[in-house]
């Protein structure tokens, strides 16, 4: 079975970020090449360095540069993500999935 929380459902990802978030939470800590990962995302090289770059700018990557080596990328604890911008009916319902994580 296949868990998607409504935190990160509800976040805004578009499907390219999403798929390689998912690339990334799937395998913990991810050291795959660029290369690879557009392999197995179905996109292109350069879509994924963008995607990775968004996803560390929103700070739900956590990204290590190992010298020598391909870059190590991490899922950043939630309290590290930026706020998403949402229009309001989709922030009325991340405000109740924020409040059943609570309870």
């Amino acid at each position: 079975m296949i868990f998607v929380h409504g935190y990160l459902d509800l976040y805004g990802l578009d499907p390219y970020e999403f798929r390689v978030f998912a690339h990334i939470a799937r395998r913990g800590t991810c050291i795959s090449t660029v290369e690879t990962i557009a392999l197995i995302c179905k996109m292109s090289v350069r879509k994924v360095q963008g995607v990775l770059k968004r996803l560390d700018q929103l700070g739900l990557v956590q990204k290590e540069t190992r010298k020598g080596r391909t870059t190590q990328y991490r899922v950043a604890p939630v309290d590290d993500w930026k706020k998403p911008e949402y229009c309001d009916k989709v922030e009325k319902e991340r405000a109740k999935v924020i409040e059943r994580m609570k309870s």
